[in-house]
């Protein structure tokens, strides 16, 4: 087939989803081309200087049980810049301090009173209205995760621990979210479980019991801000990264057997398969 006859395929947009579609498409019959409307790759996927340090704007992490999001790390010649996720857990910085979250919770909905109190992160008025856990009726229709879980929990449980987590995932407020849609498992068991609690425990793995604490190690560091990574690896700035097998022709570009990429004045990507 001529390169007259190869169809082409314009991918408008060259954040996450657009990259990984045209790589996706590299290994077809076709001519790619991926058009960006700003100076660099990567659209949300960027990172800042705070104090010297990077830290990320966008997402900084993904589920490693989930393997497509490895798999593709992978594939780009990316895969040994992962990171695992540190022994330190998450915190969030609440009520004047950084609180740790509670470990026992599904997407901020706890399922363990005592370590919720025991956290700070809710009040103690917030936690003695989460623990007289109300039951309104079932709704006739799906609801927002504001009004199921407050109307179960209060208000402080959702402003506190559900909204910053679902915030981070959906980039959206719990007032706007679907329950059903964004916490289908829950929702689910929610409805085999006389208390929102006992859904949430059937969700995670049983309890352990904490052996007592060796006052002769030293303290743990302190955990990091929810939504702060800890290292930064890589930010889409002028190009991507040369899969396996590529060489770099000069810099902003890079050439392989499938797929050329380049950032042209003033701010038009171009990936064309040759």
């Amino acid at each position: 087939m001529s390169v007259a006859e190869t169809p082409r395929v314009v991918v408008v947009g060259g954040g996450i989803a657009g990259l990984a579609a045209a790589f996706f498409l590299a290994g077809e019959p076709v001519r790619v081309t991926v058009l960006e409307g700003s100076p660099r790759l990567g659209g949300k996927l960027s990172a800042s200087d705070v104090a010297g340090v990077p830290m990320d704007e966008g997402a900084e992490a993904l589920l490693a049980r989930r393997p497509e999001g490895v798999e593709l790390i992978t594939a780009t010649g990316l895969g040994e810049d992962l990171v695992p996720a540190g022994l330190t857990s998450s915190a969030i910085y609440t009520r004047g301090a950084l609180r740790p979250l509670p470990r026992r919770q599904f997407m901020g909905v706890p399922a363990d009173m005592d370590e919720l109190a025991a956290t700070g992160v809710v009040s103690a008025e917030g936690v003695a209205r989460a623990r007289r856990e109300e039951r309104p009726p079932p709704e006739a229709g799906d609801v927002s995760v504001t009004a199921y879980i407050g109307a179960r929990l209060g208000g402080e449980v959702v402003d506190r621990l559900v909204d910053p987590l679902l915030g981070g995932v959906y980039a959206g407020r719990s007032e706007q979210l679907s329950f059903q849609a964004t916490l289908a498992p829950l929702a689910a068991a929610a409805s085999k479980h006389p208390a929102l609690t006992e859904a949430v425990a059937s969700l995670l793995p049983p309890a352990q019991v904490t052996p007592p604490s060796d006052s002769s190690k030293k303290p743990a560091a302190p955990p990091p801000v929810f939504g702060l990574s800890q290292r930064q690896n890589w930010s889409p700035t002028t190009s991507l990264p040369p899969p396996e097998n590529s060489r770099m022709s000069k810099p902003g570009f890079f050439n392989s057997a499938s797929i050329r990429c380049r950032l042209s004045k003033p701010s038009i990507c171009s990936m064309e398969s040759p």
